[in-house]
């Protein structure tokens, strides 16, 4: 039995705000020159801060309309992979600007898969945001949630509604400031079960809690970044690994690394 993982080898990390001025943002385009990012065919990145040093090496989509961020989302494809990746405009991308970013990549699978890079505000939606949401279409239901900010809707509820909307063969990853750990760590909350339940009612499988059969922290007390998929792809998307080294991977939070299609390591010989 040969420990190997085969398929394409996908991360997807959280840089940091590069406005801090903490050196967070020099380390990270650090990150992005070193070759060993270059074992990846696929890179899912947020808050990436210099997206001209990523294009040496890799194809980089980002979102095209909408405002435009310093640090913004991007899906990636290594220009030797043999993966093509064309940008997708999203229906809702004038909400979402630089914080969501679709490709769609082909190479990958037997059929297209539509690609979805995404930052999730951690901040509840503000009259602006509410706004320039209800020009696109009509706001959804809040989440009861509990606590403080009971019934108030989050960045994570549209880019549910954004993934709810996308027709099947959708891998999204990121950031989505969303863990089931919130409830556990306050009492009588439900903000997590509410958001995953919807995600999985939308047809979506949260790959590593199927796989780990739990959450693994990406940033402390919690799992805040995750990878979805709809039942298709999910079949073919395996093996999630956290991946963190303070001297290689200056993220803001831990990376998850994942493989798609080939052979999980129990199945291959």
């Amino acid at each position: 039995m040969s420990e190997t993982v085969t398929g394409f080898r996908a991360l997807t990390a959280n840089l940091g705000r590069c406005s801090r001025g903490t050196g967070t943002a020099e380390r990270a385009i650090g990150w992005l020159a070193d070759p060993w990012l270059r074992d990846y065919e696929l890179l899912f990145l947020q808050e990436c801060p210099d997206l001209e040093l990523l294009a040496s090496a890799f194809e980089v989509v980002v979102a095209e309309t909408g405002p435009t961020y310093r640090c913004r989302s991007a899906v990636a494809v290594r220009r030797d992979s043999g993966l093509v990746a064309t940008a997708i405009p999203l229906r809702t991308a004038d909400y979402h600007g630089s914080y969501v970013a679709a490709a769609k990549i082909e190479g990958l699978l037997s059929e297209p898969v539509t690609c979805l890079s995404v930052h999730a505000s951690p901040t509840a939606l503000t009259a602006a945001d509410r706004a320039s949401w209800e020009r696109i279409e009509s706001l959804p239901a809040a989440r009861e949630g509990g606590g403080p900010d009971a019934n108030t809707l989050w960045d994570a509820d549209l880019v549910h509604e954004t993934l709810a909307g996308l027709k099947p063969r959708v891998l999204a990853a990121g950031d989505w400031n969303e863990a089931r750990a919130w409830d556990d760590l306050h009492p009588g909350q439900t903000w997590g079960l509410e958001f995953f339940e919807r995600m999985k009612e939308a047809g979506l499988v949260d790959v590593p809690h199927r796989d780990w059969e739990g959450e693994r922290v990406t940033r402390e007390p919690y799992q805040l970044d995750h990878v979805f998929a709809s039942s298709d792809i999910a079949k073919r998307v395996h093996s999630p690994e956290v991946v963190y080294s303070p001297e290689r991977i200056p993220a803001d939070h831990k990376p998850i690394e994942f493989f798609i299609g080939g052979q999980r390591a129990s199945e291959a010989h």
